[in-house]
């Protein structure tokens, strides 16, 4: 078989193939949840965290690879993401994140982001720009608390817009 033929076949194959596949965000890293004393034990698998993916409940499981558009709702448990380069979420119990490209929907809960690049968080009505930081988002739905750990953000509500820096709320 020539060589053109092979990269005509391997066209064909890359074509064939779901475009979902292409679509990873990151990946659940660790998983935690309460043993029966109240004591936080990582496992493995766990409803208590289930990752929405269109009219799909699926259970998260260590390991998984979240795709873009996915939902990310925890009980009582949490569950920490990575997206690759370093940058990691860590998503507090009964929260409900939902991710897509540089941008996450926050929901619900407590959530912390440590991120390298440009990333936008929408909770609510409250925006959040940061550029490579540290910094957590929680609340209730009608108060959104956003504090910086490392670096700087930008947070847009309709009340006005505030740059906060490192230990600011």
């Amino acid at each position: 078989m020539g060589v053109l033929h092979r990269l005509f076949l391997a066209c064909l194959i890359l074509v064939a193939l779901p475009s979902r596949a292409f679509a990873a965000w990151g990946e659940l890293v660790e998983l935690s949840a309460p043993d029966a004393q109240g004591r936080w034990q990582s496992v493995e698998t766990t409803t208590r965290v289930l990752v929405l993916r269109g009219e799909a409940r699926l259970p998260a499981t260590r390991g998984m690879v979240l795709e873009e558009g996915d939902r990310i709702v925890t009980e009582e448990a949490r569950a920490r993401l990575t997206l690759g380069g370093g940058e990691t979420i860590a998503v507090g119990e009964h929260a409900d994140l939902e991710v897509r490209a540089r941008t996450a929907l926050q929901r619900l809960g407590d959530v912390y982001y440590s991120l390298r690049g440009a990333f936008v968080v929408r909770y609510g009505t409250v925006q959040t720009t940061v550029e490579g930081t540290e910094f957590a988002i929680g609340g209730n739905g009608d108060v959104v608390r956003v504090t910086v750990i490392e670096g700087r953000v930008r947070v847009t509500a309709p009340g006005g817009e505030a740059e906060l820096g490192r230990w600011q709320t």
